[in-house]
């Protein structure tokens, strides 16, 4: 599995599975303070009558590293976890854009500033205004996820709302080309869920002009890359230096075999001369 998971589906309002979001907006959060029974207590029957009803619905929800665990591990810790992140991988299947973006904000382990954890490109963002510009947007509305490990994102820095804000603000202007929206229309919102096993963020992505902005299978490669060049960004110069120690020492190595060849053509050369000498003298 790849080190970083980046997902751009967008929203389209739909009614057609309103109990996965009954179910995952009231659920229990999936973090390291639930007790010991639910982490190792088998998936209910009701968990797996929903995870194989989603699967039918969100086939691709299989590539995401709470899968991984479930399949792994079908404790109902990680049925939790997979159901939830099905149900945000596909913003289609809550009742409209409002909700969403309710729930992304409010729902348990968002990391929180004040009453919700919605943050974007200003210093505050009014969640009421948020949910009322997108409910009256009539273009499209791009909800990517971008979601990591536990052990990289703690390793990195990335397991805070802050570090998140501050990457992406760094990275509008490039998110902005990639979606192909003009810069000063380019309009992004997000929320850090601080999940147990896999932090990651939520976005919200749309163009204040309506009409302007596209983004295809290989755009979505693209955005990771900008990310993960980033958040990765130690590991690669780690390698980088690791790299260049490897190439500096084969470099000595060679340096040193040569000179050492050049000593033994030397030392040969002398003995030919010294033996052609004693021939003579003979």
């Amino acid at each position: 599995m790849p080190k970083i998971i980046v997902k751009i589906p967008h929203i389209k309002a739909t009614k057609s599975a309103e109990r996965f979001v009954e179910y995952i907006a009231n659920r229990n959060g999936v973090d390291k303070s639930l007790s010991s029974q639910v982490v190792v207590l088998k998936a209910t029957e009701r968990q797996k009558e929903y995870i194989n009803e989603l699967l039918k619905i969100c086939p691709d929800a299989k590539d995401s590293y709470e899968y991984e665990d479930y399949i792994e591990n079908p404790t109902r810790q990680n049925a939790s976890a997979f159901i939830s992140i099905v149900a945000e991988y596909n913003p289609q299947l809550f009742a409209d854009r409002e909700t969403y973006i309710n729930y992304i904000a409010t729902r348990p382990n968002v990391e929180k500033h004040g009453a919700h954890g919605l943050f974007g490109a200003e210093e505050k963002t009014d969640i009421a205004k948020v949910k009322a510009e997108i409910s009256n947007h009539d273009g499209v509305i791009w909800t990517p996820i971008i979601s990591l490990r536990r052990e990289d994102a703690a390793r990195l820095g990335y397991d805070n709302a802050e570090m998140w804000q501050a990457l992406i603000q760094s990275k509008q202007m490039e998110l902005a080309d990639i979606y192909g929206i003009p810069y000063e229309d380019f309009t992004w919102y997000a929320a850090f869920h601080n999940e147990g096993h896999h932090p990651h963020l939520h976005m919200v992505v749309y163009s204040k002009n309506s009409k302007r902005g596209f983004i295809q299978e290989k755009d979505i490669e693209k955005v990771k890359s900008v990310l993960a060049n980033e958040i990765f960004k130690s590991d690669m110069y780690e390698l980088y230096d690791a790299k260049t120690q490897a190439r500096e020492k084969i470099s000595d190595e060679s340096k040193r075999n040569l000179t050492e060849f050049a000593d033994v053509v030397k030392s040969r050369e002398h003995s030919e001369k010294d033996c052609g000498h004693l021939y003579y003298l003979s």
